[in-house]
């Protein structure tokens, strides 16, 4: 099968033998994927949300083989030996539009259900015509739902049997159940062009009104692309960039007047704080999102111990997403209203954080409350002080507070005294010992506060980092690969392998950003290895034009949620590090942390 990535300014086709699949979505939870052949997951389908996720379709077939398929961003077809199939999601609404030429039948198989209900006991469909449409109502004890499907008069026959369908890429992942029962419930008979809505709600009226509008306003439903700000030469890449910016958009929420941005597609479709300021850092360079809107929400939920919840309104806690928060912060424009309702907030979060989560100047953070949340990792973590050194340095930079500078400064000594054991930047200090297995988090620490060390050092630091952790086809290791806890193979919904030895995409990204930072000409073979890696996964694994949350180490593989907002972000950071140079806050922070203090401060920092 030949994939296709057709931008309309650039293409690029190749030939695949992989299992892939396509998504698209309503940029309001609602998303509709499909594979090559079979649905190679139980997420694939057509899910609505109506408080919470709701499954109808489960496939949708013509029974030929797929000879090639075109993602446009917002629109995918799939083309066969005699004809095409044309996809679009209504943004904003629950409405998928199904366009055909040259196909004679369309098979429909139903999985109607809440999203984590597995229960294949006492399922009930029924299909009837209301109001032009095919309706189909389904019941299972206390719950119904309803799929209507506008065909504009085409014929149809019942077919109204059940069959076991079973999920090769969940069984691969031992996520069960790899194999559910699903309704074949109709056939449609195609004209040579037929033109289809699909709609699914809780309630009926409006499946039916939903569906009926989408046939009669098939040229309004069309998603725009959002133009990129860069223009890359090289053909792949731009594509890739362009697929990355589409797919931070489809993960885009709007309800409410609330703006939001969801982890990832099929199952992190709720607003994980750290995903999303992590993923704000895409949007922010190409400026197409109201991403101040994002972090002013966010804002609002700094809990009493200074941090904020991993999920939205109040789910968990993390050490790391409010510092994430104020490196976003930084880099947009607030007015000095803004300013005035922001600063207070933040001030008080490092009054509470000096409180609940500092010892010995160090901040500390307790089990799995950093991004490797599947591993132990208490105590005081690089990436952490690397956080909280960028938040003492927003405030003094904004306040002008002595108090800031100090406490900027004393950290600083701290995690230079307890963290540096040349060439080695350790991962932790904990129970008075350093922890100096070697995992990425290092490069966390160069991206958010590049002064840490000199260049010298962090050129050590890096080079004795990528000998232990470089994967030959272009990524690195969560731990190194001669670490006893190394697993070179991903262990599927089994978490053993996630962070001590896949390969995080969006990690690999940041890395290749930091390394164009430090030396760009000394590190090139590793940036181009990372950036073809990333770019051979938006384009031809997992969903294509969308990137992936993870790999095996072993060999590139699309694990994990295949449509990844940081994954997405920082690679579309990492097109803006190689082609527009260095962002102008980068060096702005950079040169002012460089400059030399004043006299009055270094006799505060003496007199301690």
């Amino acid at each position: 099968m030949q994939i296709i990535h057709d931008f309309g300014n650039s293409t690029v086709k190749k030939e695949s033998q992989e299992d892939s699949a396509f998504l698209l979505t309503n940029k309001k939870t609602s998303f509709f994927s499909l594979s090559n052949t079979c649905p190679l997951s139980r997420y694939n389908g057509f899910y609505f949300f109506d408080n919470g996720l709701h499954k109808s379709i489960n496939n949708l077939s013509v029974n030929k083989e797929i000879k090639k398929i075109i993602n446009r961003g917002a629109i995918i077809e799939r083309y066969y030996d005699s004809g095409f199939e044309q996809f679009i999601m209504s943004e904003g609404k629950d409405v998928l539009f199904y366009l055909t030429k040259g196909l004679k039948e369309l098979n429909i198989s139903l999985d109607m259900r809440p999203i984590s209900d597995f229960d294949d006991k006492d399922r009930y469909y029924e299909i009837t015509t209301e109001s032009g449409c095919l309706l189909i109502y389904y019941r299972n004890k206390n719950y119904n739902s309803y799929l209507a499907i506008a065909t504009n008069g085409l014929k149809f026959e019942k077919i109204t049997q059940w069959r076991k369908e079973t999920y090769s890429f969940d069984k691969k992942r031992d996520s069960q159940p790899d194999s559910m029962f699903v309704f074949d419930a109709i056939k449609i008979f195609l004209k040579p062009n037929s033109f289809i809505s699909f709609s699914a709600s809780l309630d009926k009226d409006m499946a039916i009104t939903n569906a009926t509008f989408g046939l009669n306003n098939f040229f309004n439903l069309k998603q725009r692309n959002t133009n990129p700000r860069l223009k890359v030469k090289k053909t792949e890449l731009n594509c890739a960039y362009q697929s990355c910016i589409n797919s931070l958009h489809s993960l885009s929420n709007h309800k409410n007047g609330k703006y939001g941005l969801f982890a990832g597609i099929p199952w992190f479709y709720s607003l994980w704080t750290r995903d999303a300021l992590i993923s704000c850092g895409g949007l922010i360079k190409e400026k197409h999102y109201p991403i101040k809107y994002i972090l002013l929400n966010i804002l609002k939920n700094i809990k009493e111990d200074g941090h904020l919840p991993n999920m939205l309104p109040n789910y968990g806690s993390n050490a790391d997403s409010i510092g994430w928060l104020v490196k976003r912060l930084s880099e947009i424009k607030l007015s000095s209203q803004e300013l005035k309702e922001i600063i207070p907030k933040l001030t008080k979060s490092v009054d509470d954080m000096i409180k609940f989560s500092t010892k010995n100047d160090l901040a500390f953070n307790y089990d799995k409350e950093t991004w490797m949340d599947s591993i132990s990792r208490p105590g005081a973590r690089i990436e952490i002080q690397a956080l909280r050194l960028f938040i003492y340095h927003y405030l003094y930079d904004m306040t002008s507070d002595v108090k800031y500078f100090e406490l900027e400064q004393l950290l600083k000594k701290e995690v230079i005294d307890k963290f540096w054991a040349d060439p080695i930047l350790a991962d932790g200090y904990h129970d008075f010992k350093k922890d100096l297995t070697v995992r990425p988090n290092i490069f966390i620490a160069y991206y958010l506060y590049p002064t840490l060390l000199t260049k010298k050092e962090w050129v050590k630091c890096f080079d004795y980092a990528l000998e232990k952790l470089w994967l030959d086809w272009g990524a690195l290791s969560t731990i190194a690969k001669d670490n006893m806890f190394f697993k070179p193979k991903h262990t599927g919904e089994n978490s053993k392998s996630y962070h001590s030895g896949d390969s995080w995409y969006w990690i690999n990204n940041l890395v290749a950003i930091c390394l164009s930072r430090l030396d760009k000409k000394k590190y090139k073979q590793y940036i181009d290895k990372i950036l073809e890696a990333s770019t051979n996964d938006i384009l031809y694994k997992g969903f294509i034009g969308h990137h992936s949350e993870i790999s095996s180490a072993y060999q590139q593989e699309a694990f994990g949620c295949w449509a990844q907002a940081w994954s997405a972000s920082t690679y579309i950071e990492l097109i803006h590090e190689l082609y527009s140079g260095l962002d102008e806050k980068a060096k702005f922070f950079i040169k002012k942390a460089r400059m030399k203090v004043k006299d009055v401060h270094k006799k505060l920092l003496l007199s301690h």
